[in-house]
């Protein structure tokens, strides 16, 4: 996977406490992730500051989310009905893993 301009990241914004986003941080962050501040955009339109985790990724900017990261993504699209494209993009990914 790489980042790239004018692709859509669906998911779910929830609000996390000091203690617990310090917490959620530190595991990331023991991982190779690294938070971010950032706007999401919900179904009406309002925007949100968030946080986000991301993996610096490899020198030639490709990502290889772990497996379980991309489940869990695909677990999570579904139950919030997230766009049913965007969910089976996630599942070919899985494919090539």
């Amino acid at each position: 996977m790489r980042p790239e301009p004018g692709n859509t990241v669906w998911g779910a914004i929830f609000s996390v406490g000091k203690n617990d986003l310090a917490a959620l941080d530190a595991n990331e962050t023991s991982k190779g992730r690294q938070a971010i501040k950032a706007k999401a955009m919900d179904r009406e339109g309002r925007r949100h500051d968030v946080v986000v985790h991301v993996s610096a990724g490899e020198p030639n900017g490709e990502y290889s989310p772990e497996r379980s990261v991309l489940e869990a993504m695909v677990s999570g699209g579904r139950h919030w009905k997230l766009p049913a494209g965007w969910v089976a993009s996630l599942e070919e990914h899985l494919e090539d893993l």
